[in-house]
């Protein structure tokens, strides 16, 4: 390995000096968004509510996944950047940080949770009116693991692969397409695992406020769950298994009537029961499958695949049912951006309840860039993913200047011009948000 010296001298050959100590920034894009943080007053809500240190960590952590740090370690170097210490003033070392997430105690981490979810029923709050349905997606994605990491345990990360691996449960949003809630559960947790212990988590407060609707994969077919739902005045739409009982009832029943074939498609529904009583409905859908060769001969018998939406909404046309539950496949991109952009899964430690802190850090992350975009950023930016806002917004360079008196940052910005960033700036300066200032709710 070369020495400083034959370092600088291969460098020189090429024309480039290597200065760690030049006043310049990696992140000089990063400015609005600190302000952001600052005009919300985090640290300082979040040190009453965890202490000065895990606050702090907090913040760091934040601003770390936003500039694309992919491990702890890169959370603790990005700090070292002179815009960030500059906002920070007092950064966490890398080996801080780990002994920090692992400070977390189990009230602390549940506090944690419902200061993720709290922010999220802010954001939406706000800007959903209650005469708007809500729409909510569930699903869960797993992320392998090696080693001897607590909670990494057999699970399926690809259809009937087996793999170590931990688990993420995640509820979406679909009015605002971002997620509400997200947490982390060993590799081997079945998706009905405490299926509705996290529903109670959010259906009692949304009753009587707005009406919900909430889909979900076959994973999570289970009776109860439709007795949740329909106590608290929500939709329910899952698809059911085709199990051999399903199956067998749809091809042979003379009970069976079908709809007219309409392009290859018809339906069938029945009604039924749960143990305590609660009726909902299971909406059949029957797909004709060409025929292999194209015309099919006169012995041939027609080939179908059958599939099934079970819901407690026992109005909507089977046809509709079937195009609303198909909605959910987007928050497979949500899910992809939080794996790629966000790095879930990839920064972890031994320690599970450290992860789970992580977890929710990385949630928080998520949710703040979101509401940062949708209330601060130009509307044409607003959709973008975090990838494309650090290339084009946050990690621009910058040169760290003293001028009268005040400290200054300089950019250079290929993708977005000073009018732009006029604008942005303009739009924090006017920015009231709940999630800034939250509202007193200690009277409701």
């Amino acid at each position: 390995m070369n020495t400083n010296e034959e370092a600088a001298n291969i460098l020189k050959e090429f024309n480039v000096i290597f200065d760690s100590n030049a006043r310049f920034s990696q992140v000089g894009g990063l400015e609005p968004f600190m302000v952001f943080l600052r005009k919300g007053k985090f640290l300082e809500r979040w040190e009453s509510q965890f202490g000065t240190y895990r606050a702090r960590t907090m913040l760091q952590f934040i601003l770390g996944l936003v500039a694309g740090a992919r491990c702890m370690n890169d959370i603790g170097k990005i700090a070292k950047d002179p815009a960030i210490r500059k906002f920070l003033k007092n950064p966490v070392e890398e080996a801080q940080l780990g002994r920090d997430v692992r400070s977390f105690n189990c009230q602390m981490i549940e506090d944690l949770h419902e200061l993720v979810i709290s922010y999220s029923i802010l954001d939406f709050t706000k800007s959903i009116p209650h005469s708007e349905r809500l729409v909510f997606d569930v699903d869960a994605t797993s992320v392998e693991k090696y080693g001897e990491q607590e909670g990494v345990e057999a699970g399926y990360i690809a259809k009937d692969i087996i793999e170590s691996c931990y688990q993420y449960l995640f509820f979406r949003l679909h009015n605002r397409n971002h997620f509400l809630y997200g947490t982390i559960r060993a590799g081997s947790t079945h998706s009905q695992n405490d299926f509705c212990g996290y529903l109670m988590r959010f259906l009692p407060w949304l009753k009587n406020r707005w009406q919900s609707s909430w889909r979900c994969d076959a994973g999570y077919f289970n009776e109860a769950a439709f007795d949740v739902f329909s106590e608290n005045d929500a939709l329910f739409f899952i698809k059911a298994p085709m199990v051999s009982s399903r199956n067998t009832m749809v091809m042979m029943s003379p009970d069976v009537h079908w709809t007219e074939e309409v392009g290859g498609v018809s339906y069938f529904s029945r009604l039924t029961n749960t143990a305590k009583g609660t009726m909902y409905r299971e909406v059949f859908k029957r797909t004709l499958i060409p025929h292999k060769y194209g015309q099919m001969s006169f012995f041939d018998l027609e080939n179908y695949r059958y599939d099934c939406i079970a819901t407690n909404d026992l109005s909507t046309s089977e046809e509709e049912v079937f195009l609303f539950y198909n909605g959910r496949a987007n928050i497979e991109n949500n899910i992809k951006e939080l794996k790629q952009d966000y790095q879930l899964g990839k920064i972890v430690t031994e320690s599970f309840n450290a992860n789970d802190v992580i977890t929710q850090l990385t949630m928080l992350t998520y949710m703040l860039v979101r509401h940062f975009q949708s209330e601060v950023l130009p509307e044409k930016m607003q959709r973008m993913q975090l990838s494309t806002l650090r290339n084009h917004v946050f990690n621009i360079p910058g040169r760290i200047l003293f001028m009268q008196r005040k400290i200054w940052i300089r950019i250079q910005n290929l993708f977005l011009d000073q009018f732009t960033y006029a604008e942005i700036f303009t739009n924090l300066k006017k920015l009231k948000s709940w999630i800034l200032e939250p509202p007193d709710l200690s009277v409701s």
